[in-house]
């Protein structure tokens, strides 16, 4: 059905910018590992929230964007408008996340985990609003 239509439509973006950021994180912490700086930490995964930042936020992250792009993509009548405005929406959000969660952090060591939580029950909402939007048809047909 439509619910599973647009699962896909939006794995087919989480999963690509989930992967790539993995992989660089992963050529990251090869050079940090190879590295002899007593700076840098020789395996950041170690580090519970380099892990969980890159494993669990990531994704969440590239959910939220897929979901934004979705619903853009249902009120708009072409893929460029969509593509612009997504980020438009997206990357002021994010610009602002970043001093935040800085703040976070001194204030508390489960931030990340807040964060986690605050980026789940959006991408809940965002995921949800879009399906009940979707229309099938419409993507079928075209632009």
């Amino acid at each position: 059905g439509n619910g599973e239509l647009f699962f896909g439509k939006l794995m087919t973006a989480v999963i690509p910018a989930s992967l790539g950021a993995w992989w660089g994180t992963a050529i990251l912490s090869i050079g940090i590992w190879m590295s002899d700086n007593p700076y840098f930490p020789h395996f950041l995964f170690a580090d519970v929230d380099w892990a969980v930042s890159t494993f669990i936020l990531v994704p969440l992250m590239a959910t939220l964007s897929a979901a934004v792009a979705a619903l853009i993509s249902t009120r708009v009548a072409t893929y460029r408008a969509a593509y612009q405005l997504n980020g438009l929406i997206v990357l002021p959000i994010v610009a602002l996340l970043i001093p935040q969660t800085m703040l976070l952090f001194f204030i508390t060591p489960r931030a990340i985990w807040i964060l986690v939580f605050l980026f789940l029950m959006i991408d809940i909402f965002l995921v949800t609003t879009a399906v009940r939007l979707f229309d099938r048809e419409h993507l079928l047909r075209g632009r």
